[in-house]
């Protein structure tokens, strides 16, 4: 077999185990009954609507974060644009 057809194989390969991922992960929920909350849930839910945890840093962060973005799109550096948002997602 040549490097193509290698590849090809390799790549259906993949793309069956990650459709079988995929598959697992919405198909499971259907198989198990979730009844009420879970633990830490109702913490969870309060903490962004609580103003404390709201710091000042980020009011003059996020403009600088976006100049360098836009920046970046400028100059057409679209792989760098992708790393810093896949970084902060």
């Amino acid at each position: 077999m040549n490097n193509v057809n290698k590849r090809k194989i390799q790549s259906k390969v993949i793309w069956i185990a990650i459709f079988i991922g995929y598959l697992s992960i919405w198909l499971i929920p259907l198989f198990h009954k979730y009844q009420g909350k879970g633990k830490g849930v109702d913490e969870a839910l309060k903490l962004p609507r609580d103003p404390t945890q709201f710091k000042w840093y980020v009011i003059p962060f996020l403009p600088i974060v976006l100049y360098f973005y836009f920046d970046e799109l400028a100059k057409r550096n679209y792989s760098g644009v992708l790393a810093g948002l896949a970084f902060f997602l």
